[in-house]
């Protein structure tokens, strides 16, 4: 079985987003990520998961596939069924996950190694007596906000 060599402490925010953009909104994927990252067991079974769910064996296996093909959930197979391991990095960032999944315009505005926050992107407003940026705090000349 191939290991996974993620740094998940430095690459935080990236993984965040990648777990929100493979979820999507995809109701049978979000559906099956909370069943698997609910209650106390680390490893849930299809056969659970579909009874919990009430979706089909083919439902829970292709959502279960996508999440373990993309690193969110580890496949495993105990006494001859499949079942599904919980990771701890995303056990822990569930919430987070969850909520930038349902919503892409909040998962741009995510701060990441690659999109990292701009400090160039100032926009000017128009003092009556002199010109300062939103990002300064105030017009120090004029002491206004």
């Amino acid at each position: 079985m191939p290991l996974s060599v993620s740094d998940r402490g430095s690459n935080k925010p990236e993984l965040i987003e990648h777990a929100a953009e493979v979820l999507g909104k995809s109701k049978s994927k979000v559906a099956v990520f909370k069943a698997i990252y609910t209650g106390k067991k680390s490893v849930k079974l299809v056969v659970d998961l579909m009874n919990g769910l009430s979706m089909s064996r083919i439902s829970v296996l292709d959502a279960g596939r996508a999440l373990a093909d993309e690193d969110i959930v580890e496949q495993v197979k105990v006494g001859g069924l499949t079942g599904y391991k919980k990771i701890a990095f995303f056990q822990r960032h569930k919430k987070k996950i969850l909520r930038f999944a349902t919503d892409s315009k909040a998962r741009k505005k995510l701060i990441t190694k690659r999109r990292p926050a701009s400090q160039a992107e100032t926009h000017n407003r128009i003092c009556g007596k002199c010109a300062y940026t939103k990002a300064s705090i105030s017009c120090e000349v004029h002491n206004h906000r």
